[in-house]
């Protein structure tokens, strides 16, 4: 993969910091970076991008702050979103996912590991935005071009983590998944995630879809399926 061809926003105020993600990711005119919550957020307005790198605590503020701007309405991120704190308590993790980010990387990092979680969250980008086709399971079209969700016409705002993870579940219906094969086949390998986070990510996806004639369902110590609901 050419992480060149990605437009990515980074945000990080320490100089060692920036220059070993620069070693990690290369050089590229699209990329651009921030030092502060101020220059990140003007760079937000002005461009679009495909990720973002995201350091938490930053000079003028927080990068919880950068979060916001770019939650919808419905809470969930605009934009791909990776975490980089030197935070690592299991809470800072947890807070981090519940805001929305893709991944949490704590510093201080592996330059190689660093590369592979970027490129696997791009990969993510890169997949969804593929396919032009719309597709339909019971009264919801997912259309993986713009990643639209309707149901009974009616658009559902969902994050693209929401998104992948519905579609995944479409194309398996009535196949149940362990949390670990959730957590490989649509967060990815590379990732470090909890598995509160794939029930807390479930339980949210089953509020948005409450409409849907399918449901996501628990299955007792084995984990989760799609089916539809009964008449």
């Amino acid at each position: 993969m050419n992480i060149a061809n990605y437009s990515i926003l980074v945000v990080e105020d320490t100089a060692e910091y920036e220059l070993l993600i620069k070693a990690s990711i290369g050089e590229s005119p699209r990329y651009k970076y921030a030092r502060n919550v101020k220059e990140a957020k003007a760079l937000l307005a002005e461009n679009k991008f495909d990720l973002v790198i995201l350091d938490i605590i930053l000079p003028d503020g927080s990068g919880y702050d950068i979060l916001m701007q770019l939650t919808q309405s419905n809470g969930s991120l605009q934009v791909p979103t990776i975490i980089t704190s030197g935070k690592g308590e299991t809470s800072d993790k947890v807070m981090g996912f519940k805001s929305g980010a893709l991944d949490y990387i704590v510093k201080p990092f592996n330059p190689i590991e660093f590369r592979a979680r970027i490129e696997n969250k791009l990969n993510f980008v890169s997949q969804i935005g593929k396919s032009s086709n719309i597709t339909s399971t019971g009264n919801l079209q997912l259309d993986a071009a713009c990643l639209k969700t309707l149901i009974d016409n009616n658009e559902i705002d969902l994050s693209p983590l929401e998104f992948k993870l519905l579609k995944f579940f479409t194309e398996s219906v009535d196949q149940v998944f362990s949390r670990d094969q959730l957590l490989g086949r649509v967060w990815g390998e590379n990732t470090y995630v909890l598995d509160r986070t794939v029930d807390s990510t479930i339980a949210g996806l089953r509020k948005k879809t409450d409409s849907w004639n399918y449901k996501i369902r628990s299955v007792y110590g084995m984990g989760y399926k799609l089916e539809k609901k009964a008449a």
